[in-house]
């Protein structure tokens, strides 16, 4: 039997003496405390606790915290205890979160542990119960992180001191719960500054637009360092955005009314899953979330979509929102959109809506998101807005212009701001993160501006209507090319790839070109960067205006 210390104040409170062989649970949450309802916490046998009473039970929430349990061991000083806490949320019931009804209800959040005491040594086990993990359902031997199923066993060694919290678990396998689909830790993005992966597939190339929430368009791979060779074609109906790519290599792609899953050795269709609506418009990049699924929007019904990364239907959700673009996936598995009727909106992984603010129904565009989570997002009406992660407006500011093409977070935490302003042309702007102040700006292009991609030392690489330009992160030139491009991607080396054209472009720092090779049938327009994939690989998506599309792969000779 486990033993308790202390019954008052928050949680549980440390009462009396403690003996050196103890565990203190401390658990917390990211959950706003106006929604917390009360959170139970049981221990005993990991796997039996699951139809135990509560050992103790709370309704307290103070600035995230919950409270806090000391465990003893009344047998051997190295015996092994589980503990489960659950979470109720809004105006749910901790009857009903504690049993087998969690598994649909998104009021409830499931956390458990298991670990043995170490002889004569505190440990500390800090517990997160994350908003992300709203209503997942992982076995009784598992526990959710991040939105995913992983093993709750963990190596006491690694709680001793300052304590251990869910990054030291690992995954689970297939069979181990509901959404233990990941098969290798969640990768943080070596080399890539400020890059917030957790909510994104480990090991993945290119999961999301941009590659990750801060809207770099900084890829975690080395690019070809010599010319490659084009490997294959794939035709379809029209393709605006670039695929994602998963950590096995399959491409993911909206053209027309499809999603289609590409294989990379041939470029011949694994699957494809026929939405019904125009899934390719505004951009449309399949996003690969941490639980190994897909997730997009039907542009013209509002009907979000959960696949399995096999084209197994998940769920649908009809949503009141028309999406304009991607979903952008941050850590704690939340996913934003703009909509065709001013919003931006956050969601959950079931397509609950958590929020959605508006700007005098002007368009916003998909935002970046900043290492605090503000959102950042610019609009039609030449506006460029922070938002709070919990959908209020922290600061709006007026930069003019036509229409915002795209934003980004250096990473010094500054925020990069293309846009095309009559009659000056294609503008770069450096905005303060805390106020919107303009830190510089500059007048980049003569027509327009088509993307940007920052680099790790904060240098701006602008595709432009009549050139493509570098800028430090100060403001001053970089390097300079009269090629045209479209938006470019940074590699892991800081070479940078363009499509400018019908050809795609490999240039160094200073945009001095390294190689470049032709597109064949070459269709047109092109609104994403070349992607990077694994083992030299590059692919490139373009439109004619014709209702036809081309996803194209290059590789090593």
């Amino acid at each position: 039997m486990i033993e308790r210390k202390g019954l008052a104040g928050v949680f549980l409170l440390l009462a009396g003496c403690r003996s050196a062989t103890e565990i203190k649970v401390t658990v917390q949450t990211d959950v706003p405390c106006a929604n917390v309802g009360a959170t139970a916490f049981t221990s005993g046998e990991l796997g039996a606790i699951e139809t135990a009473p509560p050992t103790t039970e709370s309704t307290t929430c103070t600035a995230g915290h919950l409270g806090t349990v000391v465990l003893v061991p009344s047998g051997a000083s190295n015996a092994e205890v589980g503990f489960k806490v659950v979470t109720a949320l809004g105006g749910e019931t901790l009857d009903k979160c504690g049993g087998s009804g969690a598994a649909n209800d998104t009021n409830c959040i499931v956390a458990r542990r298991e670990l043995r005491y170490l002889p004569h040594t505190p440990l500390e086990v800090i517990m997160n119960m994350q908003q992300a993990c709203e209503g997942i359902l992982c076995d009784a031997t598992s526990t959710c992180v991040n939105g995913v199923c992983k093993s709750a066993v963990l190596d006491p060694a690694q709680c001793e001191g300052a304590g251990c919290d869910e990054s030291a678990l690992s995954p689970v396998a297939a069979d181990g719960g509901t959404d233990a689909t990941m098969d290798s830790p969640i990768d943080a993005g070596p080399g890539v500054p400020g890059c917030d992966l957790a909510g994104l597939q480990a090991g993945s190339p290119w999961p999301m637009e941009a590659y990750c929430p801060n809207g770099r368009n900084r890829s975690p791979v080395v690019g070809p360092s010599a010319a490659p060779v084009h490997k294959w074609q794939y035709l379809a109906g029209v393709v605006i955005a670039g695929p994602s790519v998963a950590a096995d290599g399959t491409l993911f792609a909206a053209m027309n009314q499809n999603v289609v899953a590409l294989d990379p050795g041939d470029g011949g269709a694994r699957w494809t899953y026929a939405s019904g609506g125009d899934a390719a418009l505004y951009n449309t990049v399949p996003a690969i979330a941490a639980d190994d699924t897909l997730r997009f929007f039907e542009r013209t019904s509002g009907t979000y979509i959960l696949l399995g990364l096999d084209a197994a239907s998940l769920g649908t959700t009809q949503t009141p929102y028309d999406t304009r673009g991607g979903i952008t996936i941050v850590g704690n598995g939340t996913m934003y959109f703009p909509d065709t009727s001013g919003n931006l909106v956050a969601i959950k992984r079931d397509g609950s809506v958590t929020w959605s603010t508006s700007n005098a129904g002007d368009d916003f565009i998909i935002p970046a998101v900043g290492k605090d989570g503000t959102i950042f997002s610019a609009t039609s009406a030449g506006s460029f807005v922070a938002v709070s992660p919990d959908g209020g407006v922290k600061w709006n500011v007026l930069l003019g212009g036509d229409y915002e093409t795209s934003s980004a977070i250096a990473p010094d935490g500054t925020v990069r701001v293309a846009k095309q302003v009559t009659p000056l042309g294609g503008m770069l702007y450096a905005l303060d993160p805390s106020t919107g102040a303009t830190l510089w700006s500059k007048n980049v292009d003569p027509d327009m501006v088509n993307g940007i991609a920052v680099a790790d030392d904060g240098t701006t690489y602008v595709g432009g209507a009549s050139s493509t330009t570098a800028w430090t992160s100060a403001g001053a030139p970089a390097g300079s090319s009269a090629n045209d491009c479209e938006t470019p991607v940074v590699d892991q080396s800081g070479d940078v790839y363009a499509l400018c054209g019908d050809q795609l472009i490999a240039f160094d720092h200073g945009l001095g070109i390294r190689w470049q090779v032709s597109v064949p049938n070459y269709l047109g327009n092109s609104m994403s960067p070349p992607v990077l994939g694994q083992n030299g690989a590059i692919y490139t998506a373009t439109s004619d205006n014709n209702n036809k599309g081309a996803i194209d792969a290059f590789g090593p000779p």
